[in-house]
């Protein structure tokens, strides 16, 4: 007992411990409340006249793809989800839609960006601009195969995106 008496005081003498000081420290708590996703323009993918029995290709690249631009808040993560048609329709008449083509990225353009397979249902995660005035946009193309007796007329399907943010 009179060796650890002995210590305490040693320690109180160097200021190592006090008894009746109490030591606080403080944290902040932060948050940062997002803008909300802004769609701008889009574009059809067109396929233009297609000839029965002879597929037609839209590239990503081309001028008749398909694009989608977005923005929000700078360099957040976003989950980007397209919805692909297998078909594009007429009524009730067919035509099979398939090998499709993507370019994406902050202020992609027709010709640049990074290239990706667009999958129906697929996520896509990726980090928005670091400048207020950036977008973020998706280029698709894809491929029409009408059939050798494909009925005339015009054929539609919808090709949906939808962009969220993953809090990361």
């Amino acid at each position: 007992m009179k060796t650890l008496n002995t210590l305490m005081a040693l320690a109180l003498a160097a200021g190592v411990v006090t008894s009746a000081e109490a030591q606080t420290a403080s944290i902040n708590a932060t948050a940062r409340v997002l803008a909300p996703i802004v769609v701008g323009t889009t574009e059809d993918l067109r396929f233009g006249d297609v000839l029965q029995g002879t597929n037609k290709v839209v590239a990503a690249s081309d001028a008749a793809s398909g694009q989608f631009e977005f923005s929000g808040s700078t360099s957040a993560q976003v989950d980007m989800v397209l919805t692909l048609p297998t078909d594009l329709s007429n009524g009730g008449i067919l035509m099979p839609i398939n090998t499709w083509s993507g370019l994406r990225g902050v202020n992609a353009t027709r010709g640049a960006g990074t290239a990706f397979v667009p999958t129906d249902g697929a996520s896509i995660l990726d980090n928005l601009g670091v400048a207020g005035t950036d977008f973020y946009r998706i280029f698709v193309g894809a491929t029409v195969v009408p059939g050798g007796a494909q009925a005339p007329g015009n054929y539609t399907a919808p090709i949906d995106l939808q962009v969220t943010y993953t809090g990361n």
